[in-house]
């Protein structure tokens, strides 16, 4: 587990677990974001709640970030723990990709900048159908 998430867990007088780390672990690894349900499938020795908790406590630290699915949550790491890009969300089947890209960083900041706003975070979701999912 990274150093500065065990500082920052010492910080606010909360353990490294088990659960913890291998929650952290999974979120690592993982290519798109998982559900709770994906996370406990994939770590069968730990316990959903504990699975549940983790995400909770990692959430309240920013540690993960939600990503929306229709009625559902996804979760995946933060900044810095992985590097900042949005999502094209598959309405039909769905799967996740990510999409990073600096020319829409570039056009969220002019936009912002017109409006004399100054962000401090943003989210960016697109809905529709994957390449499979179009030709059904």
């Amino acid at each position: 587990m990274n150093s500065e998430i065990t500082d920052l867990f010492a910080a606010r007088g909360l353990r490294v677990t088990t659960p913890r780390k291998a929650v952290f672990e999974t979120l690592k690894k993982a290519a798109t974001p998982l559900s709770q349900v994906e996370i406990a499938k994939i770590n069968p020795t730990i316990d959903k709640v504990s699975v549940y908790r983790s995400i909770d406590i990692f959430l309240k630290l920013g540690i993960v970030t939600s990503v929306a699915h229709g009625w559902k949550q996804r979760y995946e790491l933060a900044a810095p723990y992985s590097p900042h890009h949005h999502h094209l969300l598959c309405t039909a089947c769905g799967h996740v990709e990510e999409l990073q890209s600096e020319r829409l960083e570039k056009i969220i900041n002019i936009l912002a900048d017109q409006q004399k706003f100054k962000v401090t975070g943003h989210t960016f979701e697109i809905t529709g159908l994957c390449s499979k999912c179009q030709t059904i």
